[in-house]
């Protein structure tokens, strides 16, 4: 049985005028781009150190949105607000957790899609 993938081209296909070429190249630089910042979040969960987190969960949020992450929209959002804030942390921490799972596997997904 295939898995549903969480993200979708479309709205970057429409963007870019139906260009798979240019879309595959904004994939790719997403699978380039976002392991070290979900690194960079879990260790800075790890450490207490709650404003990269909350900067990162920032600049994660309009990749997401380019690529169709409705899923992990109101987690991303959750995780920016609260740790730049620095309350709710164990929240914070457990949905920063949760999000780098998913975003992991999502960037698995798009390594597929690009081989």
């Amino acid at each position: 049985m295939k898995k549903d993938k969480i993200y979708s081209r479309d709205k970057l296909l429409y963007m870019m005028d139906q260009n798979n070429t240019e879309v595959d190249e904004l994939m790719s630089i997403f699978v380039r781009i976002v392991p070290p910042m979900l690194n960079e979040m879990l260790n800075c969960t790890n450490q207490g150190d709650w404003q990269p987190i909350s900067d990162n969960a920032h600049k994660l949020k309009s990749s997401m949105r380019l690529w169709a992450i409705d899923s992990l929209e109101d987690i991303v959002v959750f995780i920016e607000t609260y740790a730049a804030q620095e309350t709710r942390l164990d929240e914070v921490k457990e949905k920063t957790i949760y999000l780098c799972e998913h975003l992991t596997a999502v960037i698995e997904d798009m390594k597929v899609e690009l081989a």
